[in-house]
């Protein structure tokens, strides 16, 4: 779409978003002067037919035929052009300059009383000039609404929900006084819901925004009252807003039953002047204000409409657009490239069915969308995913339920690179990221703290960025994996999740489990729609397996085995199928007992045929591989893990006494030789073992034993680089004082000059000190350069190598830095200069390497890997046991996974 030329006039230029009917794009009009921007709305109907698509003809020729006898007013973008091109609808409207008003209503932030009263007065307005011509707008929200840059002024926008009242509407089904269903959750008043809008219908939708300017909460997240339907809101003020006339007459205008609100704006209109004492003075002028409805008697009243602070327009600067553009190269190079588009399942790549399945969440806001899924309905065929979830429009959220094996990732999957299509063309888009929820394993850490640990994790983003993305609702969140998370805490990351939709309400998020794992739980997800995957029928098996070559027998042991059949309706296990049972003899496949004996028969062919492939140059022999293949499942099932990365490998993978203990004398054997033989050339012989001890009590302090966190990143942070200073140069200076004092006393109960605690001399305190300050100084320093970033990862174990490259320069630091107030100071530089040295070593990433060095040797001596453990997970790659995920690994499926997992690990290979 991008570049188009629409009827030789209309140039796109890029993306502004997209709803439930159509996307809108940026175009400029080459025919006039100046070539002035233009916004062009472009009707998805690419897979419609029959009524469905007379149904979205009908929507966009009445909000044509709406905006044109809209005439041109302020407050309602111009329509420009009006056509068909190429099967496509467009419409062509002015350009608004200015931001919608999702800034000044995100979730948590609240308004002043005269703010909110001022905002009414002004929407008000507007509504009541729409309703005497006859136009219902029925989708009023925040992001309908743009503040205009050059005034300030409200102009409402997106009419392609509006209805002209014109008696008995006809839906597309032929049935009498029924709408179509529009509006959005939460705003949406019950009689519309119903299908049944009236003009006070509008009112309703402004009275909620109001509600929500005042409590912060979005109003599908208030509770409402059992026996009146009312929704309780007044619990949720400040307790600095006390009751009042504009609280009423909120109060009345989201009345559950539409004949006890009022009845017309103006109403709400002048019982709004009449409680205002101050000046008129910012209402429009008398014939501006008689083009709003607003009565000319309405002026004279000394009132002045509060001006509402203006959302600033954000304009993403380049290293914010780098950032976004690296991150989604990410995800698609990850997820789309590494993992859909090489998947198992994609070798079966057939359409799947799909069944609405609203019984399976919890709707918070209590009302059901006309037709849009019922307990057990089956979609049309052709429907994906993907528009199903751009059917639900602003604040998505979706549930993708399934069998094992029935291509929920795959799914999610192609869900996402749709999404990061849309992402990669317009950059008002959020991005869409997949995270695996399998890690979450902290009933008492937040959803949103977990997916910064995540983001930083798994895409190398740094917290700083991560945590303003998730708090600003700039990710499309797509959840996989729930049935992977800890069968005791899967209750718990249910209620974790809805808490966060409701703290994030405008963040859009999709979710993936098993269902009969989803449907054991006791809580329920409060998302907009669930969709549960339908398994293959016989007819999709058969056509598959038709093209297909060298398969005579599993068709004909799919007509007498039922266990065989019953996994044929998995995509995944039908691939594997074609895969493992290729040219072999009817009897071994049916010879085989029950689903779970068939299952085992299934994945222990596919692993012996897939390991009997030609393989060139590394040749592993059968045990090793499915050993190491083991031990590497069950590592990461216990970890709750999906990815595998070699650089991310900790301590916690040494599961013996006996690898520990090993572990943490290698650590201090490192350490001591290393300190020692500096330390033997440069002090006294006598202090030498006191130094040690305390460089090792120091050491373990700052570093610890237990967690490898290699340094991957040169960022430069001012700001992070301030914070570390301050603290490193203080703390520095602090803690080492009391070191120093210990110091000092041992070395004179070494020297029997006393045996009580000795205060070292001046002099050698001024030392302990400006030595800690120096210490901090470089902590503070090497933190700065790990400032706000996203590490571009693409081959394994790229973390540690980066860390022993960025400890050389840190070294450097830590040696100038160490250096220079001792030679300031007319001190002996040397030794100070070669701790700086060590220090800058350790501290910038070659601690990371050297605890990652000794863990890979004690495991790779324990069996459980080889050395060159890329190379053998290549390996693995190329006989399609696992994927290749960026620099990482990632089964090419859970349940081969678990296969593998299962495995009883009790003699250790041999070549």
């Amino acid at each position: 779409m991008l570049g188009r030329i629409l009827r030789g006039r209309y140039e796109v230029l890029s993306g502004l978003g997209s709803g439930g009917f159509g996307e809108v794009f940026l175009a400029r009009d080459r025919d006039l002067p100046g070539e002035p921007f233009c916004v062009v709305k472009v009707l998805r109907v690419g897979g419609f037919s029959g009524e469905l698509l007379q149904t979205a003809r009908r929507l966009f020729e009445r909000e044509a035929t709406v905006l044109y006898g809209l005439g041109g007013c302020d407050f309602v973008p111009r329509l420009l052009a009006h056509f068909e091109e190429e099967g496509e609808f467009f419409l062509v409207e002015e350009f608004v300059e200015g931001g919608d008003l999702r800034g000044e209503f995100a979730p948590g932030k609240r308004w002043d009383v005269d703010a909110v009263w001022g905002f009414l007065v002004e929407v008000l307005g507007v509504l009541n000039w729409l309703h005497e011509r006859n136009i219902i707008h029925r989708d009023l929200k925040p992001a309908n609404l743009i503040r205009r840059k050059k005034d300030g002024r409200l102009v409402l926008i997106d009419f392609g929900a509006v209805k002209e009242v014109l008696g008995q509407s006809v839906n597309c089904g032929g049935d009498e006084n029924q709408s179509t269903i529009i509006g959005t959750p939460g705003y949406v008043s019950p009689e519309q819901a119903r299908g049944e809008p009236h003009f006070n219908s509008d009112i309703y939708a402004l009275g909620m925004m109001a509600i929500q300017a005042l409590t912060g909460t979005l109003p599908h997240f208030l509770a409402e009252d059992s026996l009146t339907k009312e929704k309780l809101w007044r619990n949720r003020l400040d307790n600095g807003v006390v009751e009042s006339e504009l609280l009423e007459i909120i109060e009345k205008m989201v009345r559950y039953d539409f004949r006890e609100r009022y009845q017309n704006a103006a109403e709400a209109l002048a019982d709004l002047l009449k409680i205002n004492t101050q000046s008129l003075a910012n209402l429009p002028s008398n014939n501006q204000g008689l083009k709003f409805g607003i009565k000319q008697e309405m002026l004279t009243l000394p009132s002045q409409i509060p001006q509402v602070k203006k959302a600033p327009i954000l304009v993403a600067n380049s290293t914010d657009l780098r950032h976004r553009q690296i991150l989604i190269n990410k995800v698609t190079n990850f997820w789309i490239k590494g993992v859909l588009e090489s998947s198992l399942h994609g070798r079966a790549m057939i359409e799947l069915g799909l069944e609405s399945r609203l019984d399976l969440i919890e709707r918070p806001w209590g009302i059901v969308w006309g037709n849009l899924g019922v307990k057990g309905e089956l979609l049309p065929s052709g429907v994906r995913v993907s528009d199903k979830f751009r059917a639900l429009g602003e604040g998505r959220s979706l549930l993708i339920l399934g069998e094992p094996g029935a291509g929920k990732t795959t799914t999610l999957l192609q869900l996402a690179r749709d999404l990061l299509e849309e992402a990669q063309a317009n950059t008002s888009c959020t991005i869409p990221v997949v995270f695996n929820l399998s890690s979450w394993n902290n009933p008492k850490q937040s959803l949103a703290d977990w997916l910064i640990a995540e983001l930083k994790t798994q895409y190398q983003v740094s917290s700083e960025i991560a945590r303003r993305w998730i708090v600003g609702g700039e990710l499309l969140l797509l959840l996989d994996g729930l049935d992977e998370v800890s069968a005791k805490l899967q209750d718990a990351c249910v209620s974790a999740i809805n808490r966060f939709y409701q703290e994030h309400g405008t963040t859009e998020l999709v979710v993936c489990s098993r269902i009969k794992d989803y449907q054991s739980l006791q809580n329920r997800l409060q998302l907009q729609e669930a969709i549960c995957l339908q398994p293959l029928t016989l007819q999709q098996i058969d056509e598959y397996l038709q093209q297909a070559s060298e398969l005579t027998s599993l068709k004909a042991a799919l007509q007498h085995d039922n266990s065989l059949q019953e996994l044929a309706h998995s995509p995944l296990m039908l691939s594997i199928m074609t895969l493992a049972y290729r040219g072999m003899p009817a009897q071994d496949l049916l010879s085989v007992g029950g689903i779970e004996e068939r299952r085992q028969h299934l994945f222990n062919a596919y692993i012996e045929r897939m390991l009997h492939q030609p393989s060139r140059n590394v040749k592993y022999s059968k045990k090793q591989t499915i050993y190491w293949l083991s031990w590497l499942a069950q590592s990461l099932s216990k970890q709750s893990q999906t990815v595998f990365f070699i650089e991310k490998m900790q301590p916690i993978l040494l599961t013996k006494k006996r690898q520990k203990l090993i572990y943490i004398l290698s650590l201090f054997l490192v350490f001591f030789t290393v300190g020692g033989a500096v330390g033997y050339a440069l002090l006294p012989k006598t202090q030498l073992p006191l130094a040690l001890m305390f460089g090792a009590g120091i050491f373990w302090l700052i570093f610890g034993l237990d967690k490898i966190e290699p340094v991957e990143t040169l960022q430069w942070s001012w700001k992070k680089a301030g914070k570390h200073l301050v603290l490193g140069v203080f703390l520095g200076g602090l803690l080492l004082f009391p070191f120093k004092i210990l110091y000092e006393s041992f070395l004179a109960l070494l020297d029997h000059k006393m045996i009580t605690v000795v205060i070292p001399e001046t002099a050698s305190l001024g030392r302990g000190i400006i030595f800690g300050m120096s210490l901090g100084l470089v902590y503070g320093l090497i933190q700065g350069f790990k400032g706000a970033a996203i590490q571009r990862k693409t081959f394994p174990n790229q973390g540690i190598i980066q860390s022993g490259q960025n400890s050389l320069f840190f070294a450097t630091i830590g040696f100038c830095l160490l250096g220079l107030p001792v030679k300031i100071l007319q001190w002996d530089s040397v030794v100070w200069q070669v701790v700086g040295l060590l220090f800058g070593f350790a501290a910038g990433g070659e601690e990371a390497c050297i605890k990652h060095f000794i863990l890979r040797v004690i495991l790779c001596a324990s069996g459980v890997m080889p050395w060159n453990y890329s190379r053998f997970l290549d390996y693995a790659v190329r006989k399609i046991f696992l994927q290749k995920v960026g620099g990482g690994y990632i089964f090419v499926h859970r349940l081969l996974l678990e296969h593998f997992a299962a495995i009883n690990l009790q003699e250790r290979p041999v070549k």
